[in-house]
């Protein structure tokens, strides 16, 4: 069996969640799984994106949901309140694959066509807080993200990156973000 990307449903929810429980620590799994289920649950409301990976159950030879991402919308407050050009902006987060399925290009795959359906929103800018070197291959940078500043302060600040689309020009004063309420946690960051 092939993957196969499509958009998540509420009825995946269970699944997602044990995917992320699989896939992070047992003190991140249930936090980040709680995150992914609620921007699945408000997605409508945010305008948000979740996308799942179904594969083959390796152990029953059916399928599976074998991994998941999210994207949210963002708010760039000062442009806002400066009569600025409207900017559409996002964050993916989270993203998880399953353990037995990584390495295999299954969250570069979800990160692609994520990209690829927000763009025909018309995506300027997309944030990320993650690995440097997996996210900078899609074209995320950390240089060009010191600008934009997150709710709280980062514990990682080198995983804090942005990447601009459509022509969108980089900030030239720091923009302050706001984010959807669950993405809003201090202990997210």
């Amino acid at each position: 069996m092939t993957t196969r990307i499509r958009p998540a449903q509420e009825q995946d929810c269970e699944q997602i969640r044990e995917l992320y429980l699989h896939a992070f620590s047992k003190d991140e799994g249930p936090v980040v799984a709680e995150m992914a289920i609620t921007l699945l649950q408000e997605e409508n409301r945010h305008a948000g994106l979740s996308l799942v990976a179904e594969g083959a159950d390796l152990a029953e030879d059916t399928a599976a949901l074998i991994g998941h991402i999210a994207f949210s919308p963002v708010a760039l407050v000062n442009l806002a309140s400066h009569n600025a050009p409207a900017c559409r902006a996002y964050i993916l987060a989270p993203l998880a694959v399953h353990p037995n399925r990584q390495k295999q290009k299954i969250g570069s795959a979800l990160v692609q066509e994520g990209i690829a359906l927000l763009g025909q929103r018309g995506l300027d800018l997309l944030f990320v807080y993650g690995d440097p070197a997996y996210y900078g291959r899609f074209g995320f940078a950390a240089e060009p993200a010191a600008c934009y500043l997150p709710p709280y302060p980062l514990t990682y600040p080198f995983g804090w990156q942005v990447m601009h689309l459509n022509g969108f020009p980089p900030a030239q004063s720091p923009q302050t973000l706001a984010f959807v309420p669950v993405l809003a946690r201090a202990e997210l960051w």
